[in-house]
């Protein structure tokens, strides 16, 4: 039923088979995906029943930094399976947390902020509507 695809294999098949040309996707939400995706130096897609879950990126902050910024993406797929994503994504973020010392990243909804803190993320003070958050290596 679920299944990982790495950057490799995904840039590997065709982007826009695979991933764009579903009904999932606006032109623009895929083009900004897309971006997403060829930035990231670590990038790791889920299927379910061959259909696409999300993704979730990250790159490192700068080349001497052990700090990564994450993205996450997820299809209206995902929302009618929670518990596949919640599985897949607290492997993604263990591993990456076995890469980096810190993980950071910007939250823009309540969902993602509950979500989020069921990961591990602690939440920063902002002035404006945006949620900073940084997730840290359990100790």
């Amino acid at each position: 039923f679920f299944k990982q695809k790495t950057a490799y294999e995904i840039y590997q098949c065709d982007w826009s088979s695979d991933v764009c040309s579903s009904d999932l996707l606006t032109d623009l939400e895929a083009i900004t995906l897309y971006d997403a995706a060829i930035q990231s130096e670590f990038l790791i897609a889920a299927f379910g029943d061959d259909r696409l879950l999300g993704f979730i990126g990250a790159k490192r902050l700068a080349l001497l930094c052990d700090e990564a910024y994450i993205w996450f993406y997820h299809t209206k797929i995902a929302e009618k399976h929670p518990y596949i994503v919640a599985r897949w994504s607290i492997k993604v973020i263990n591993n990456l947390l076995s890469q980096y010392s810190t993980i950071c990243g910007v939250c823009v909804n309540n969902e993602s902020k509950r979500w989020l803190t069921w990961l591990g993320a602690v939440f920063l003070p902002t002035s404006d509507r945006t949620m900073p958050f940084i997730i840290g290596a359990k100790k």
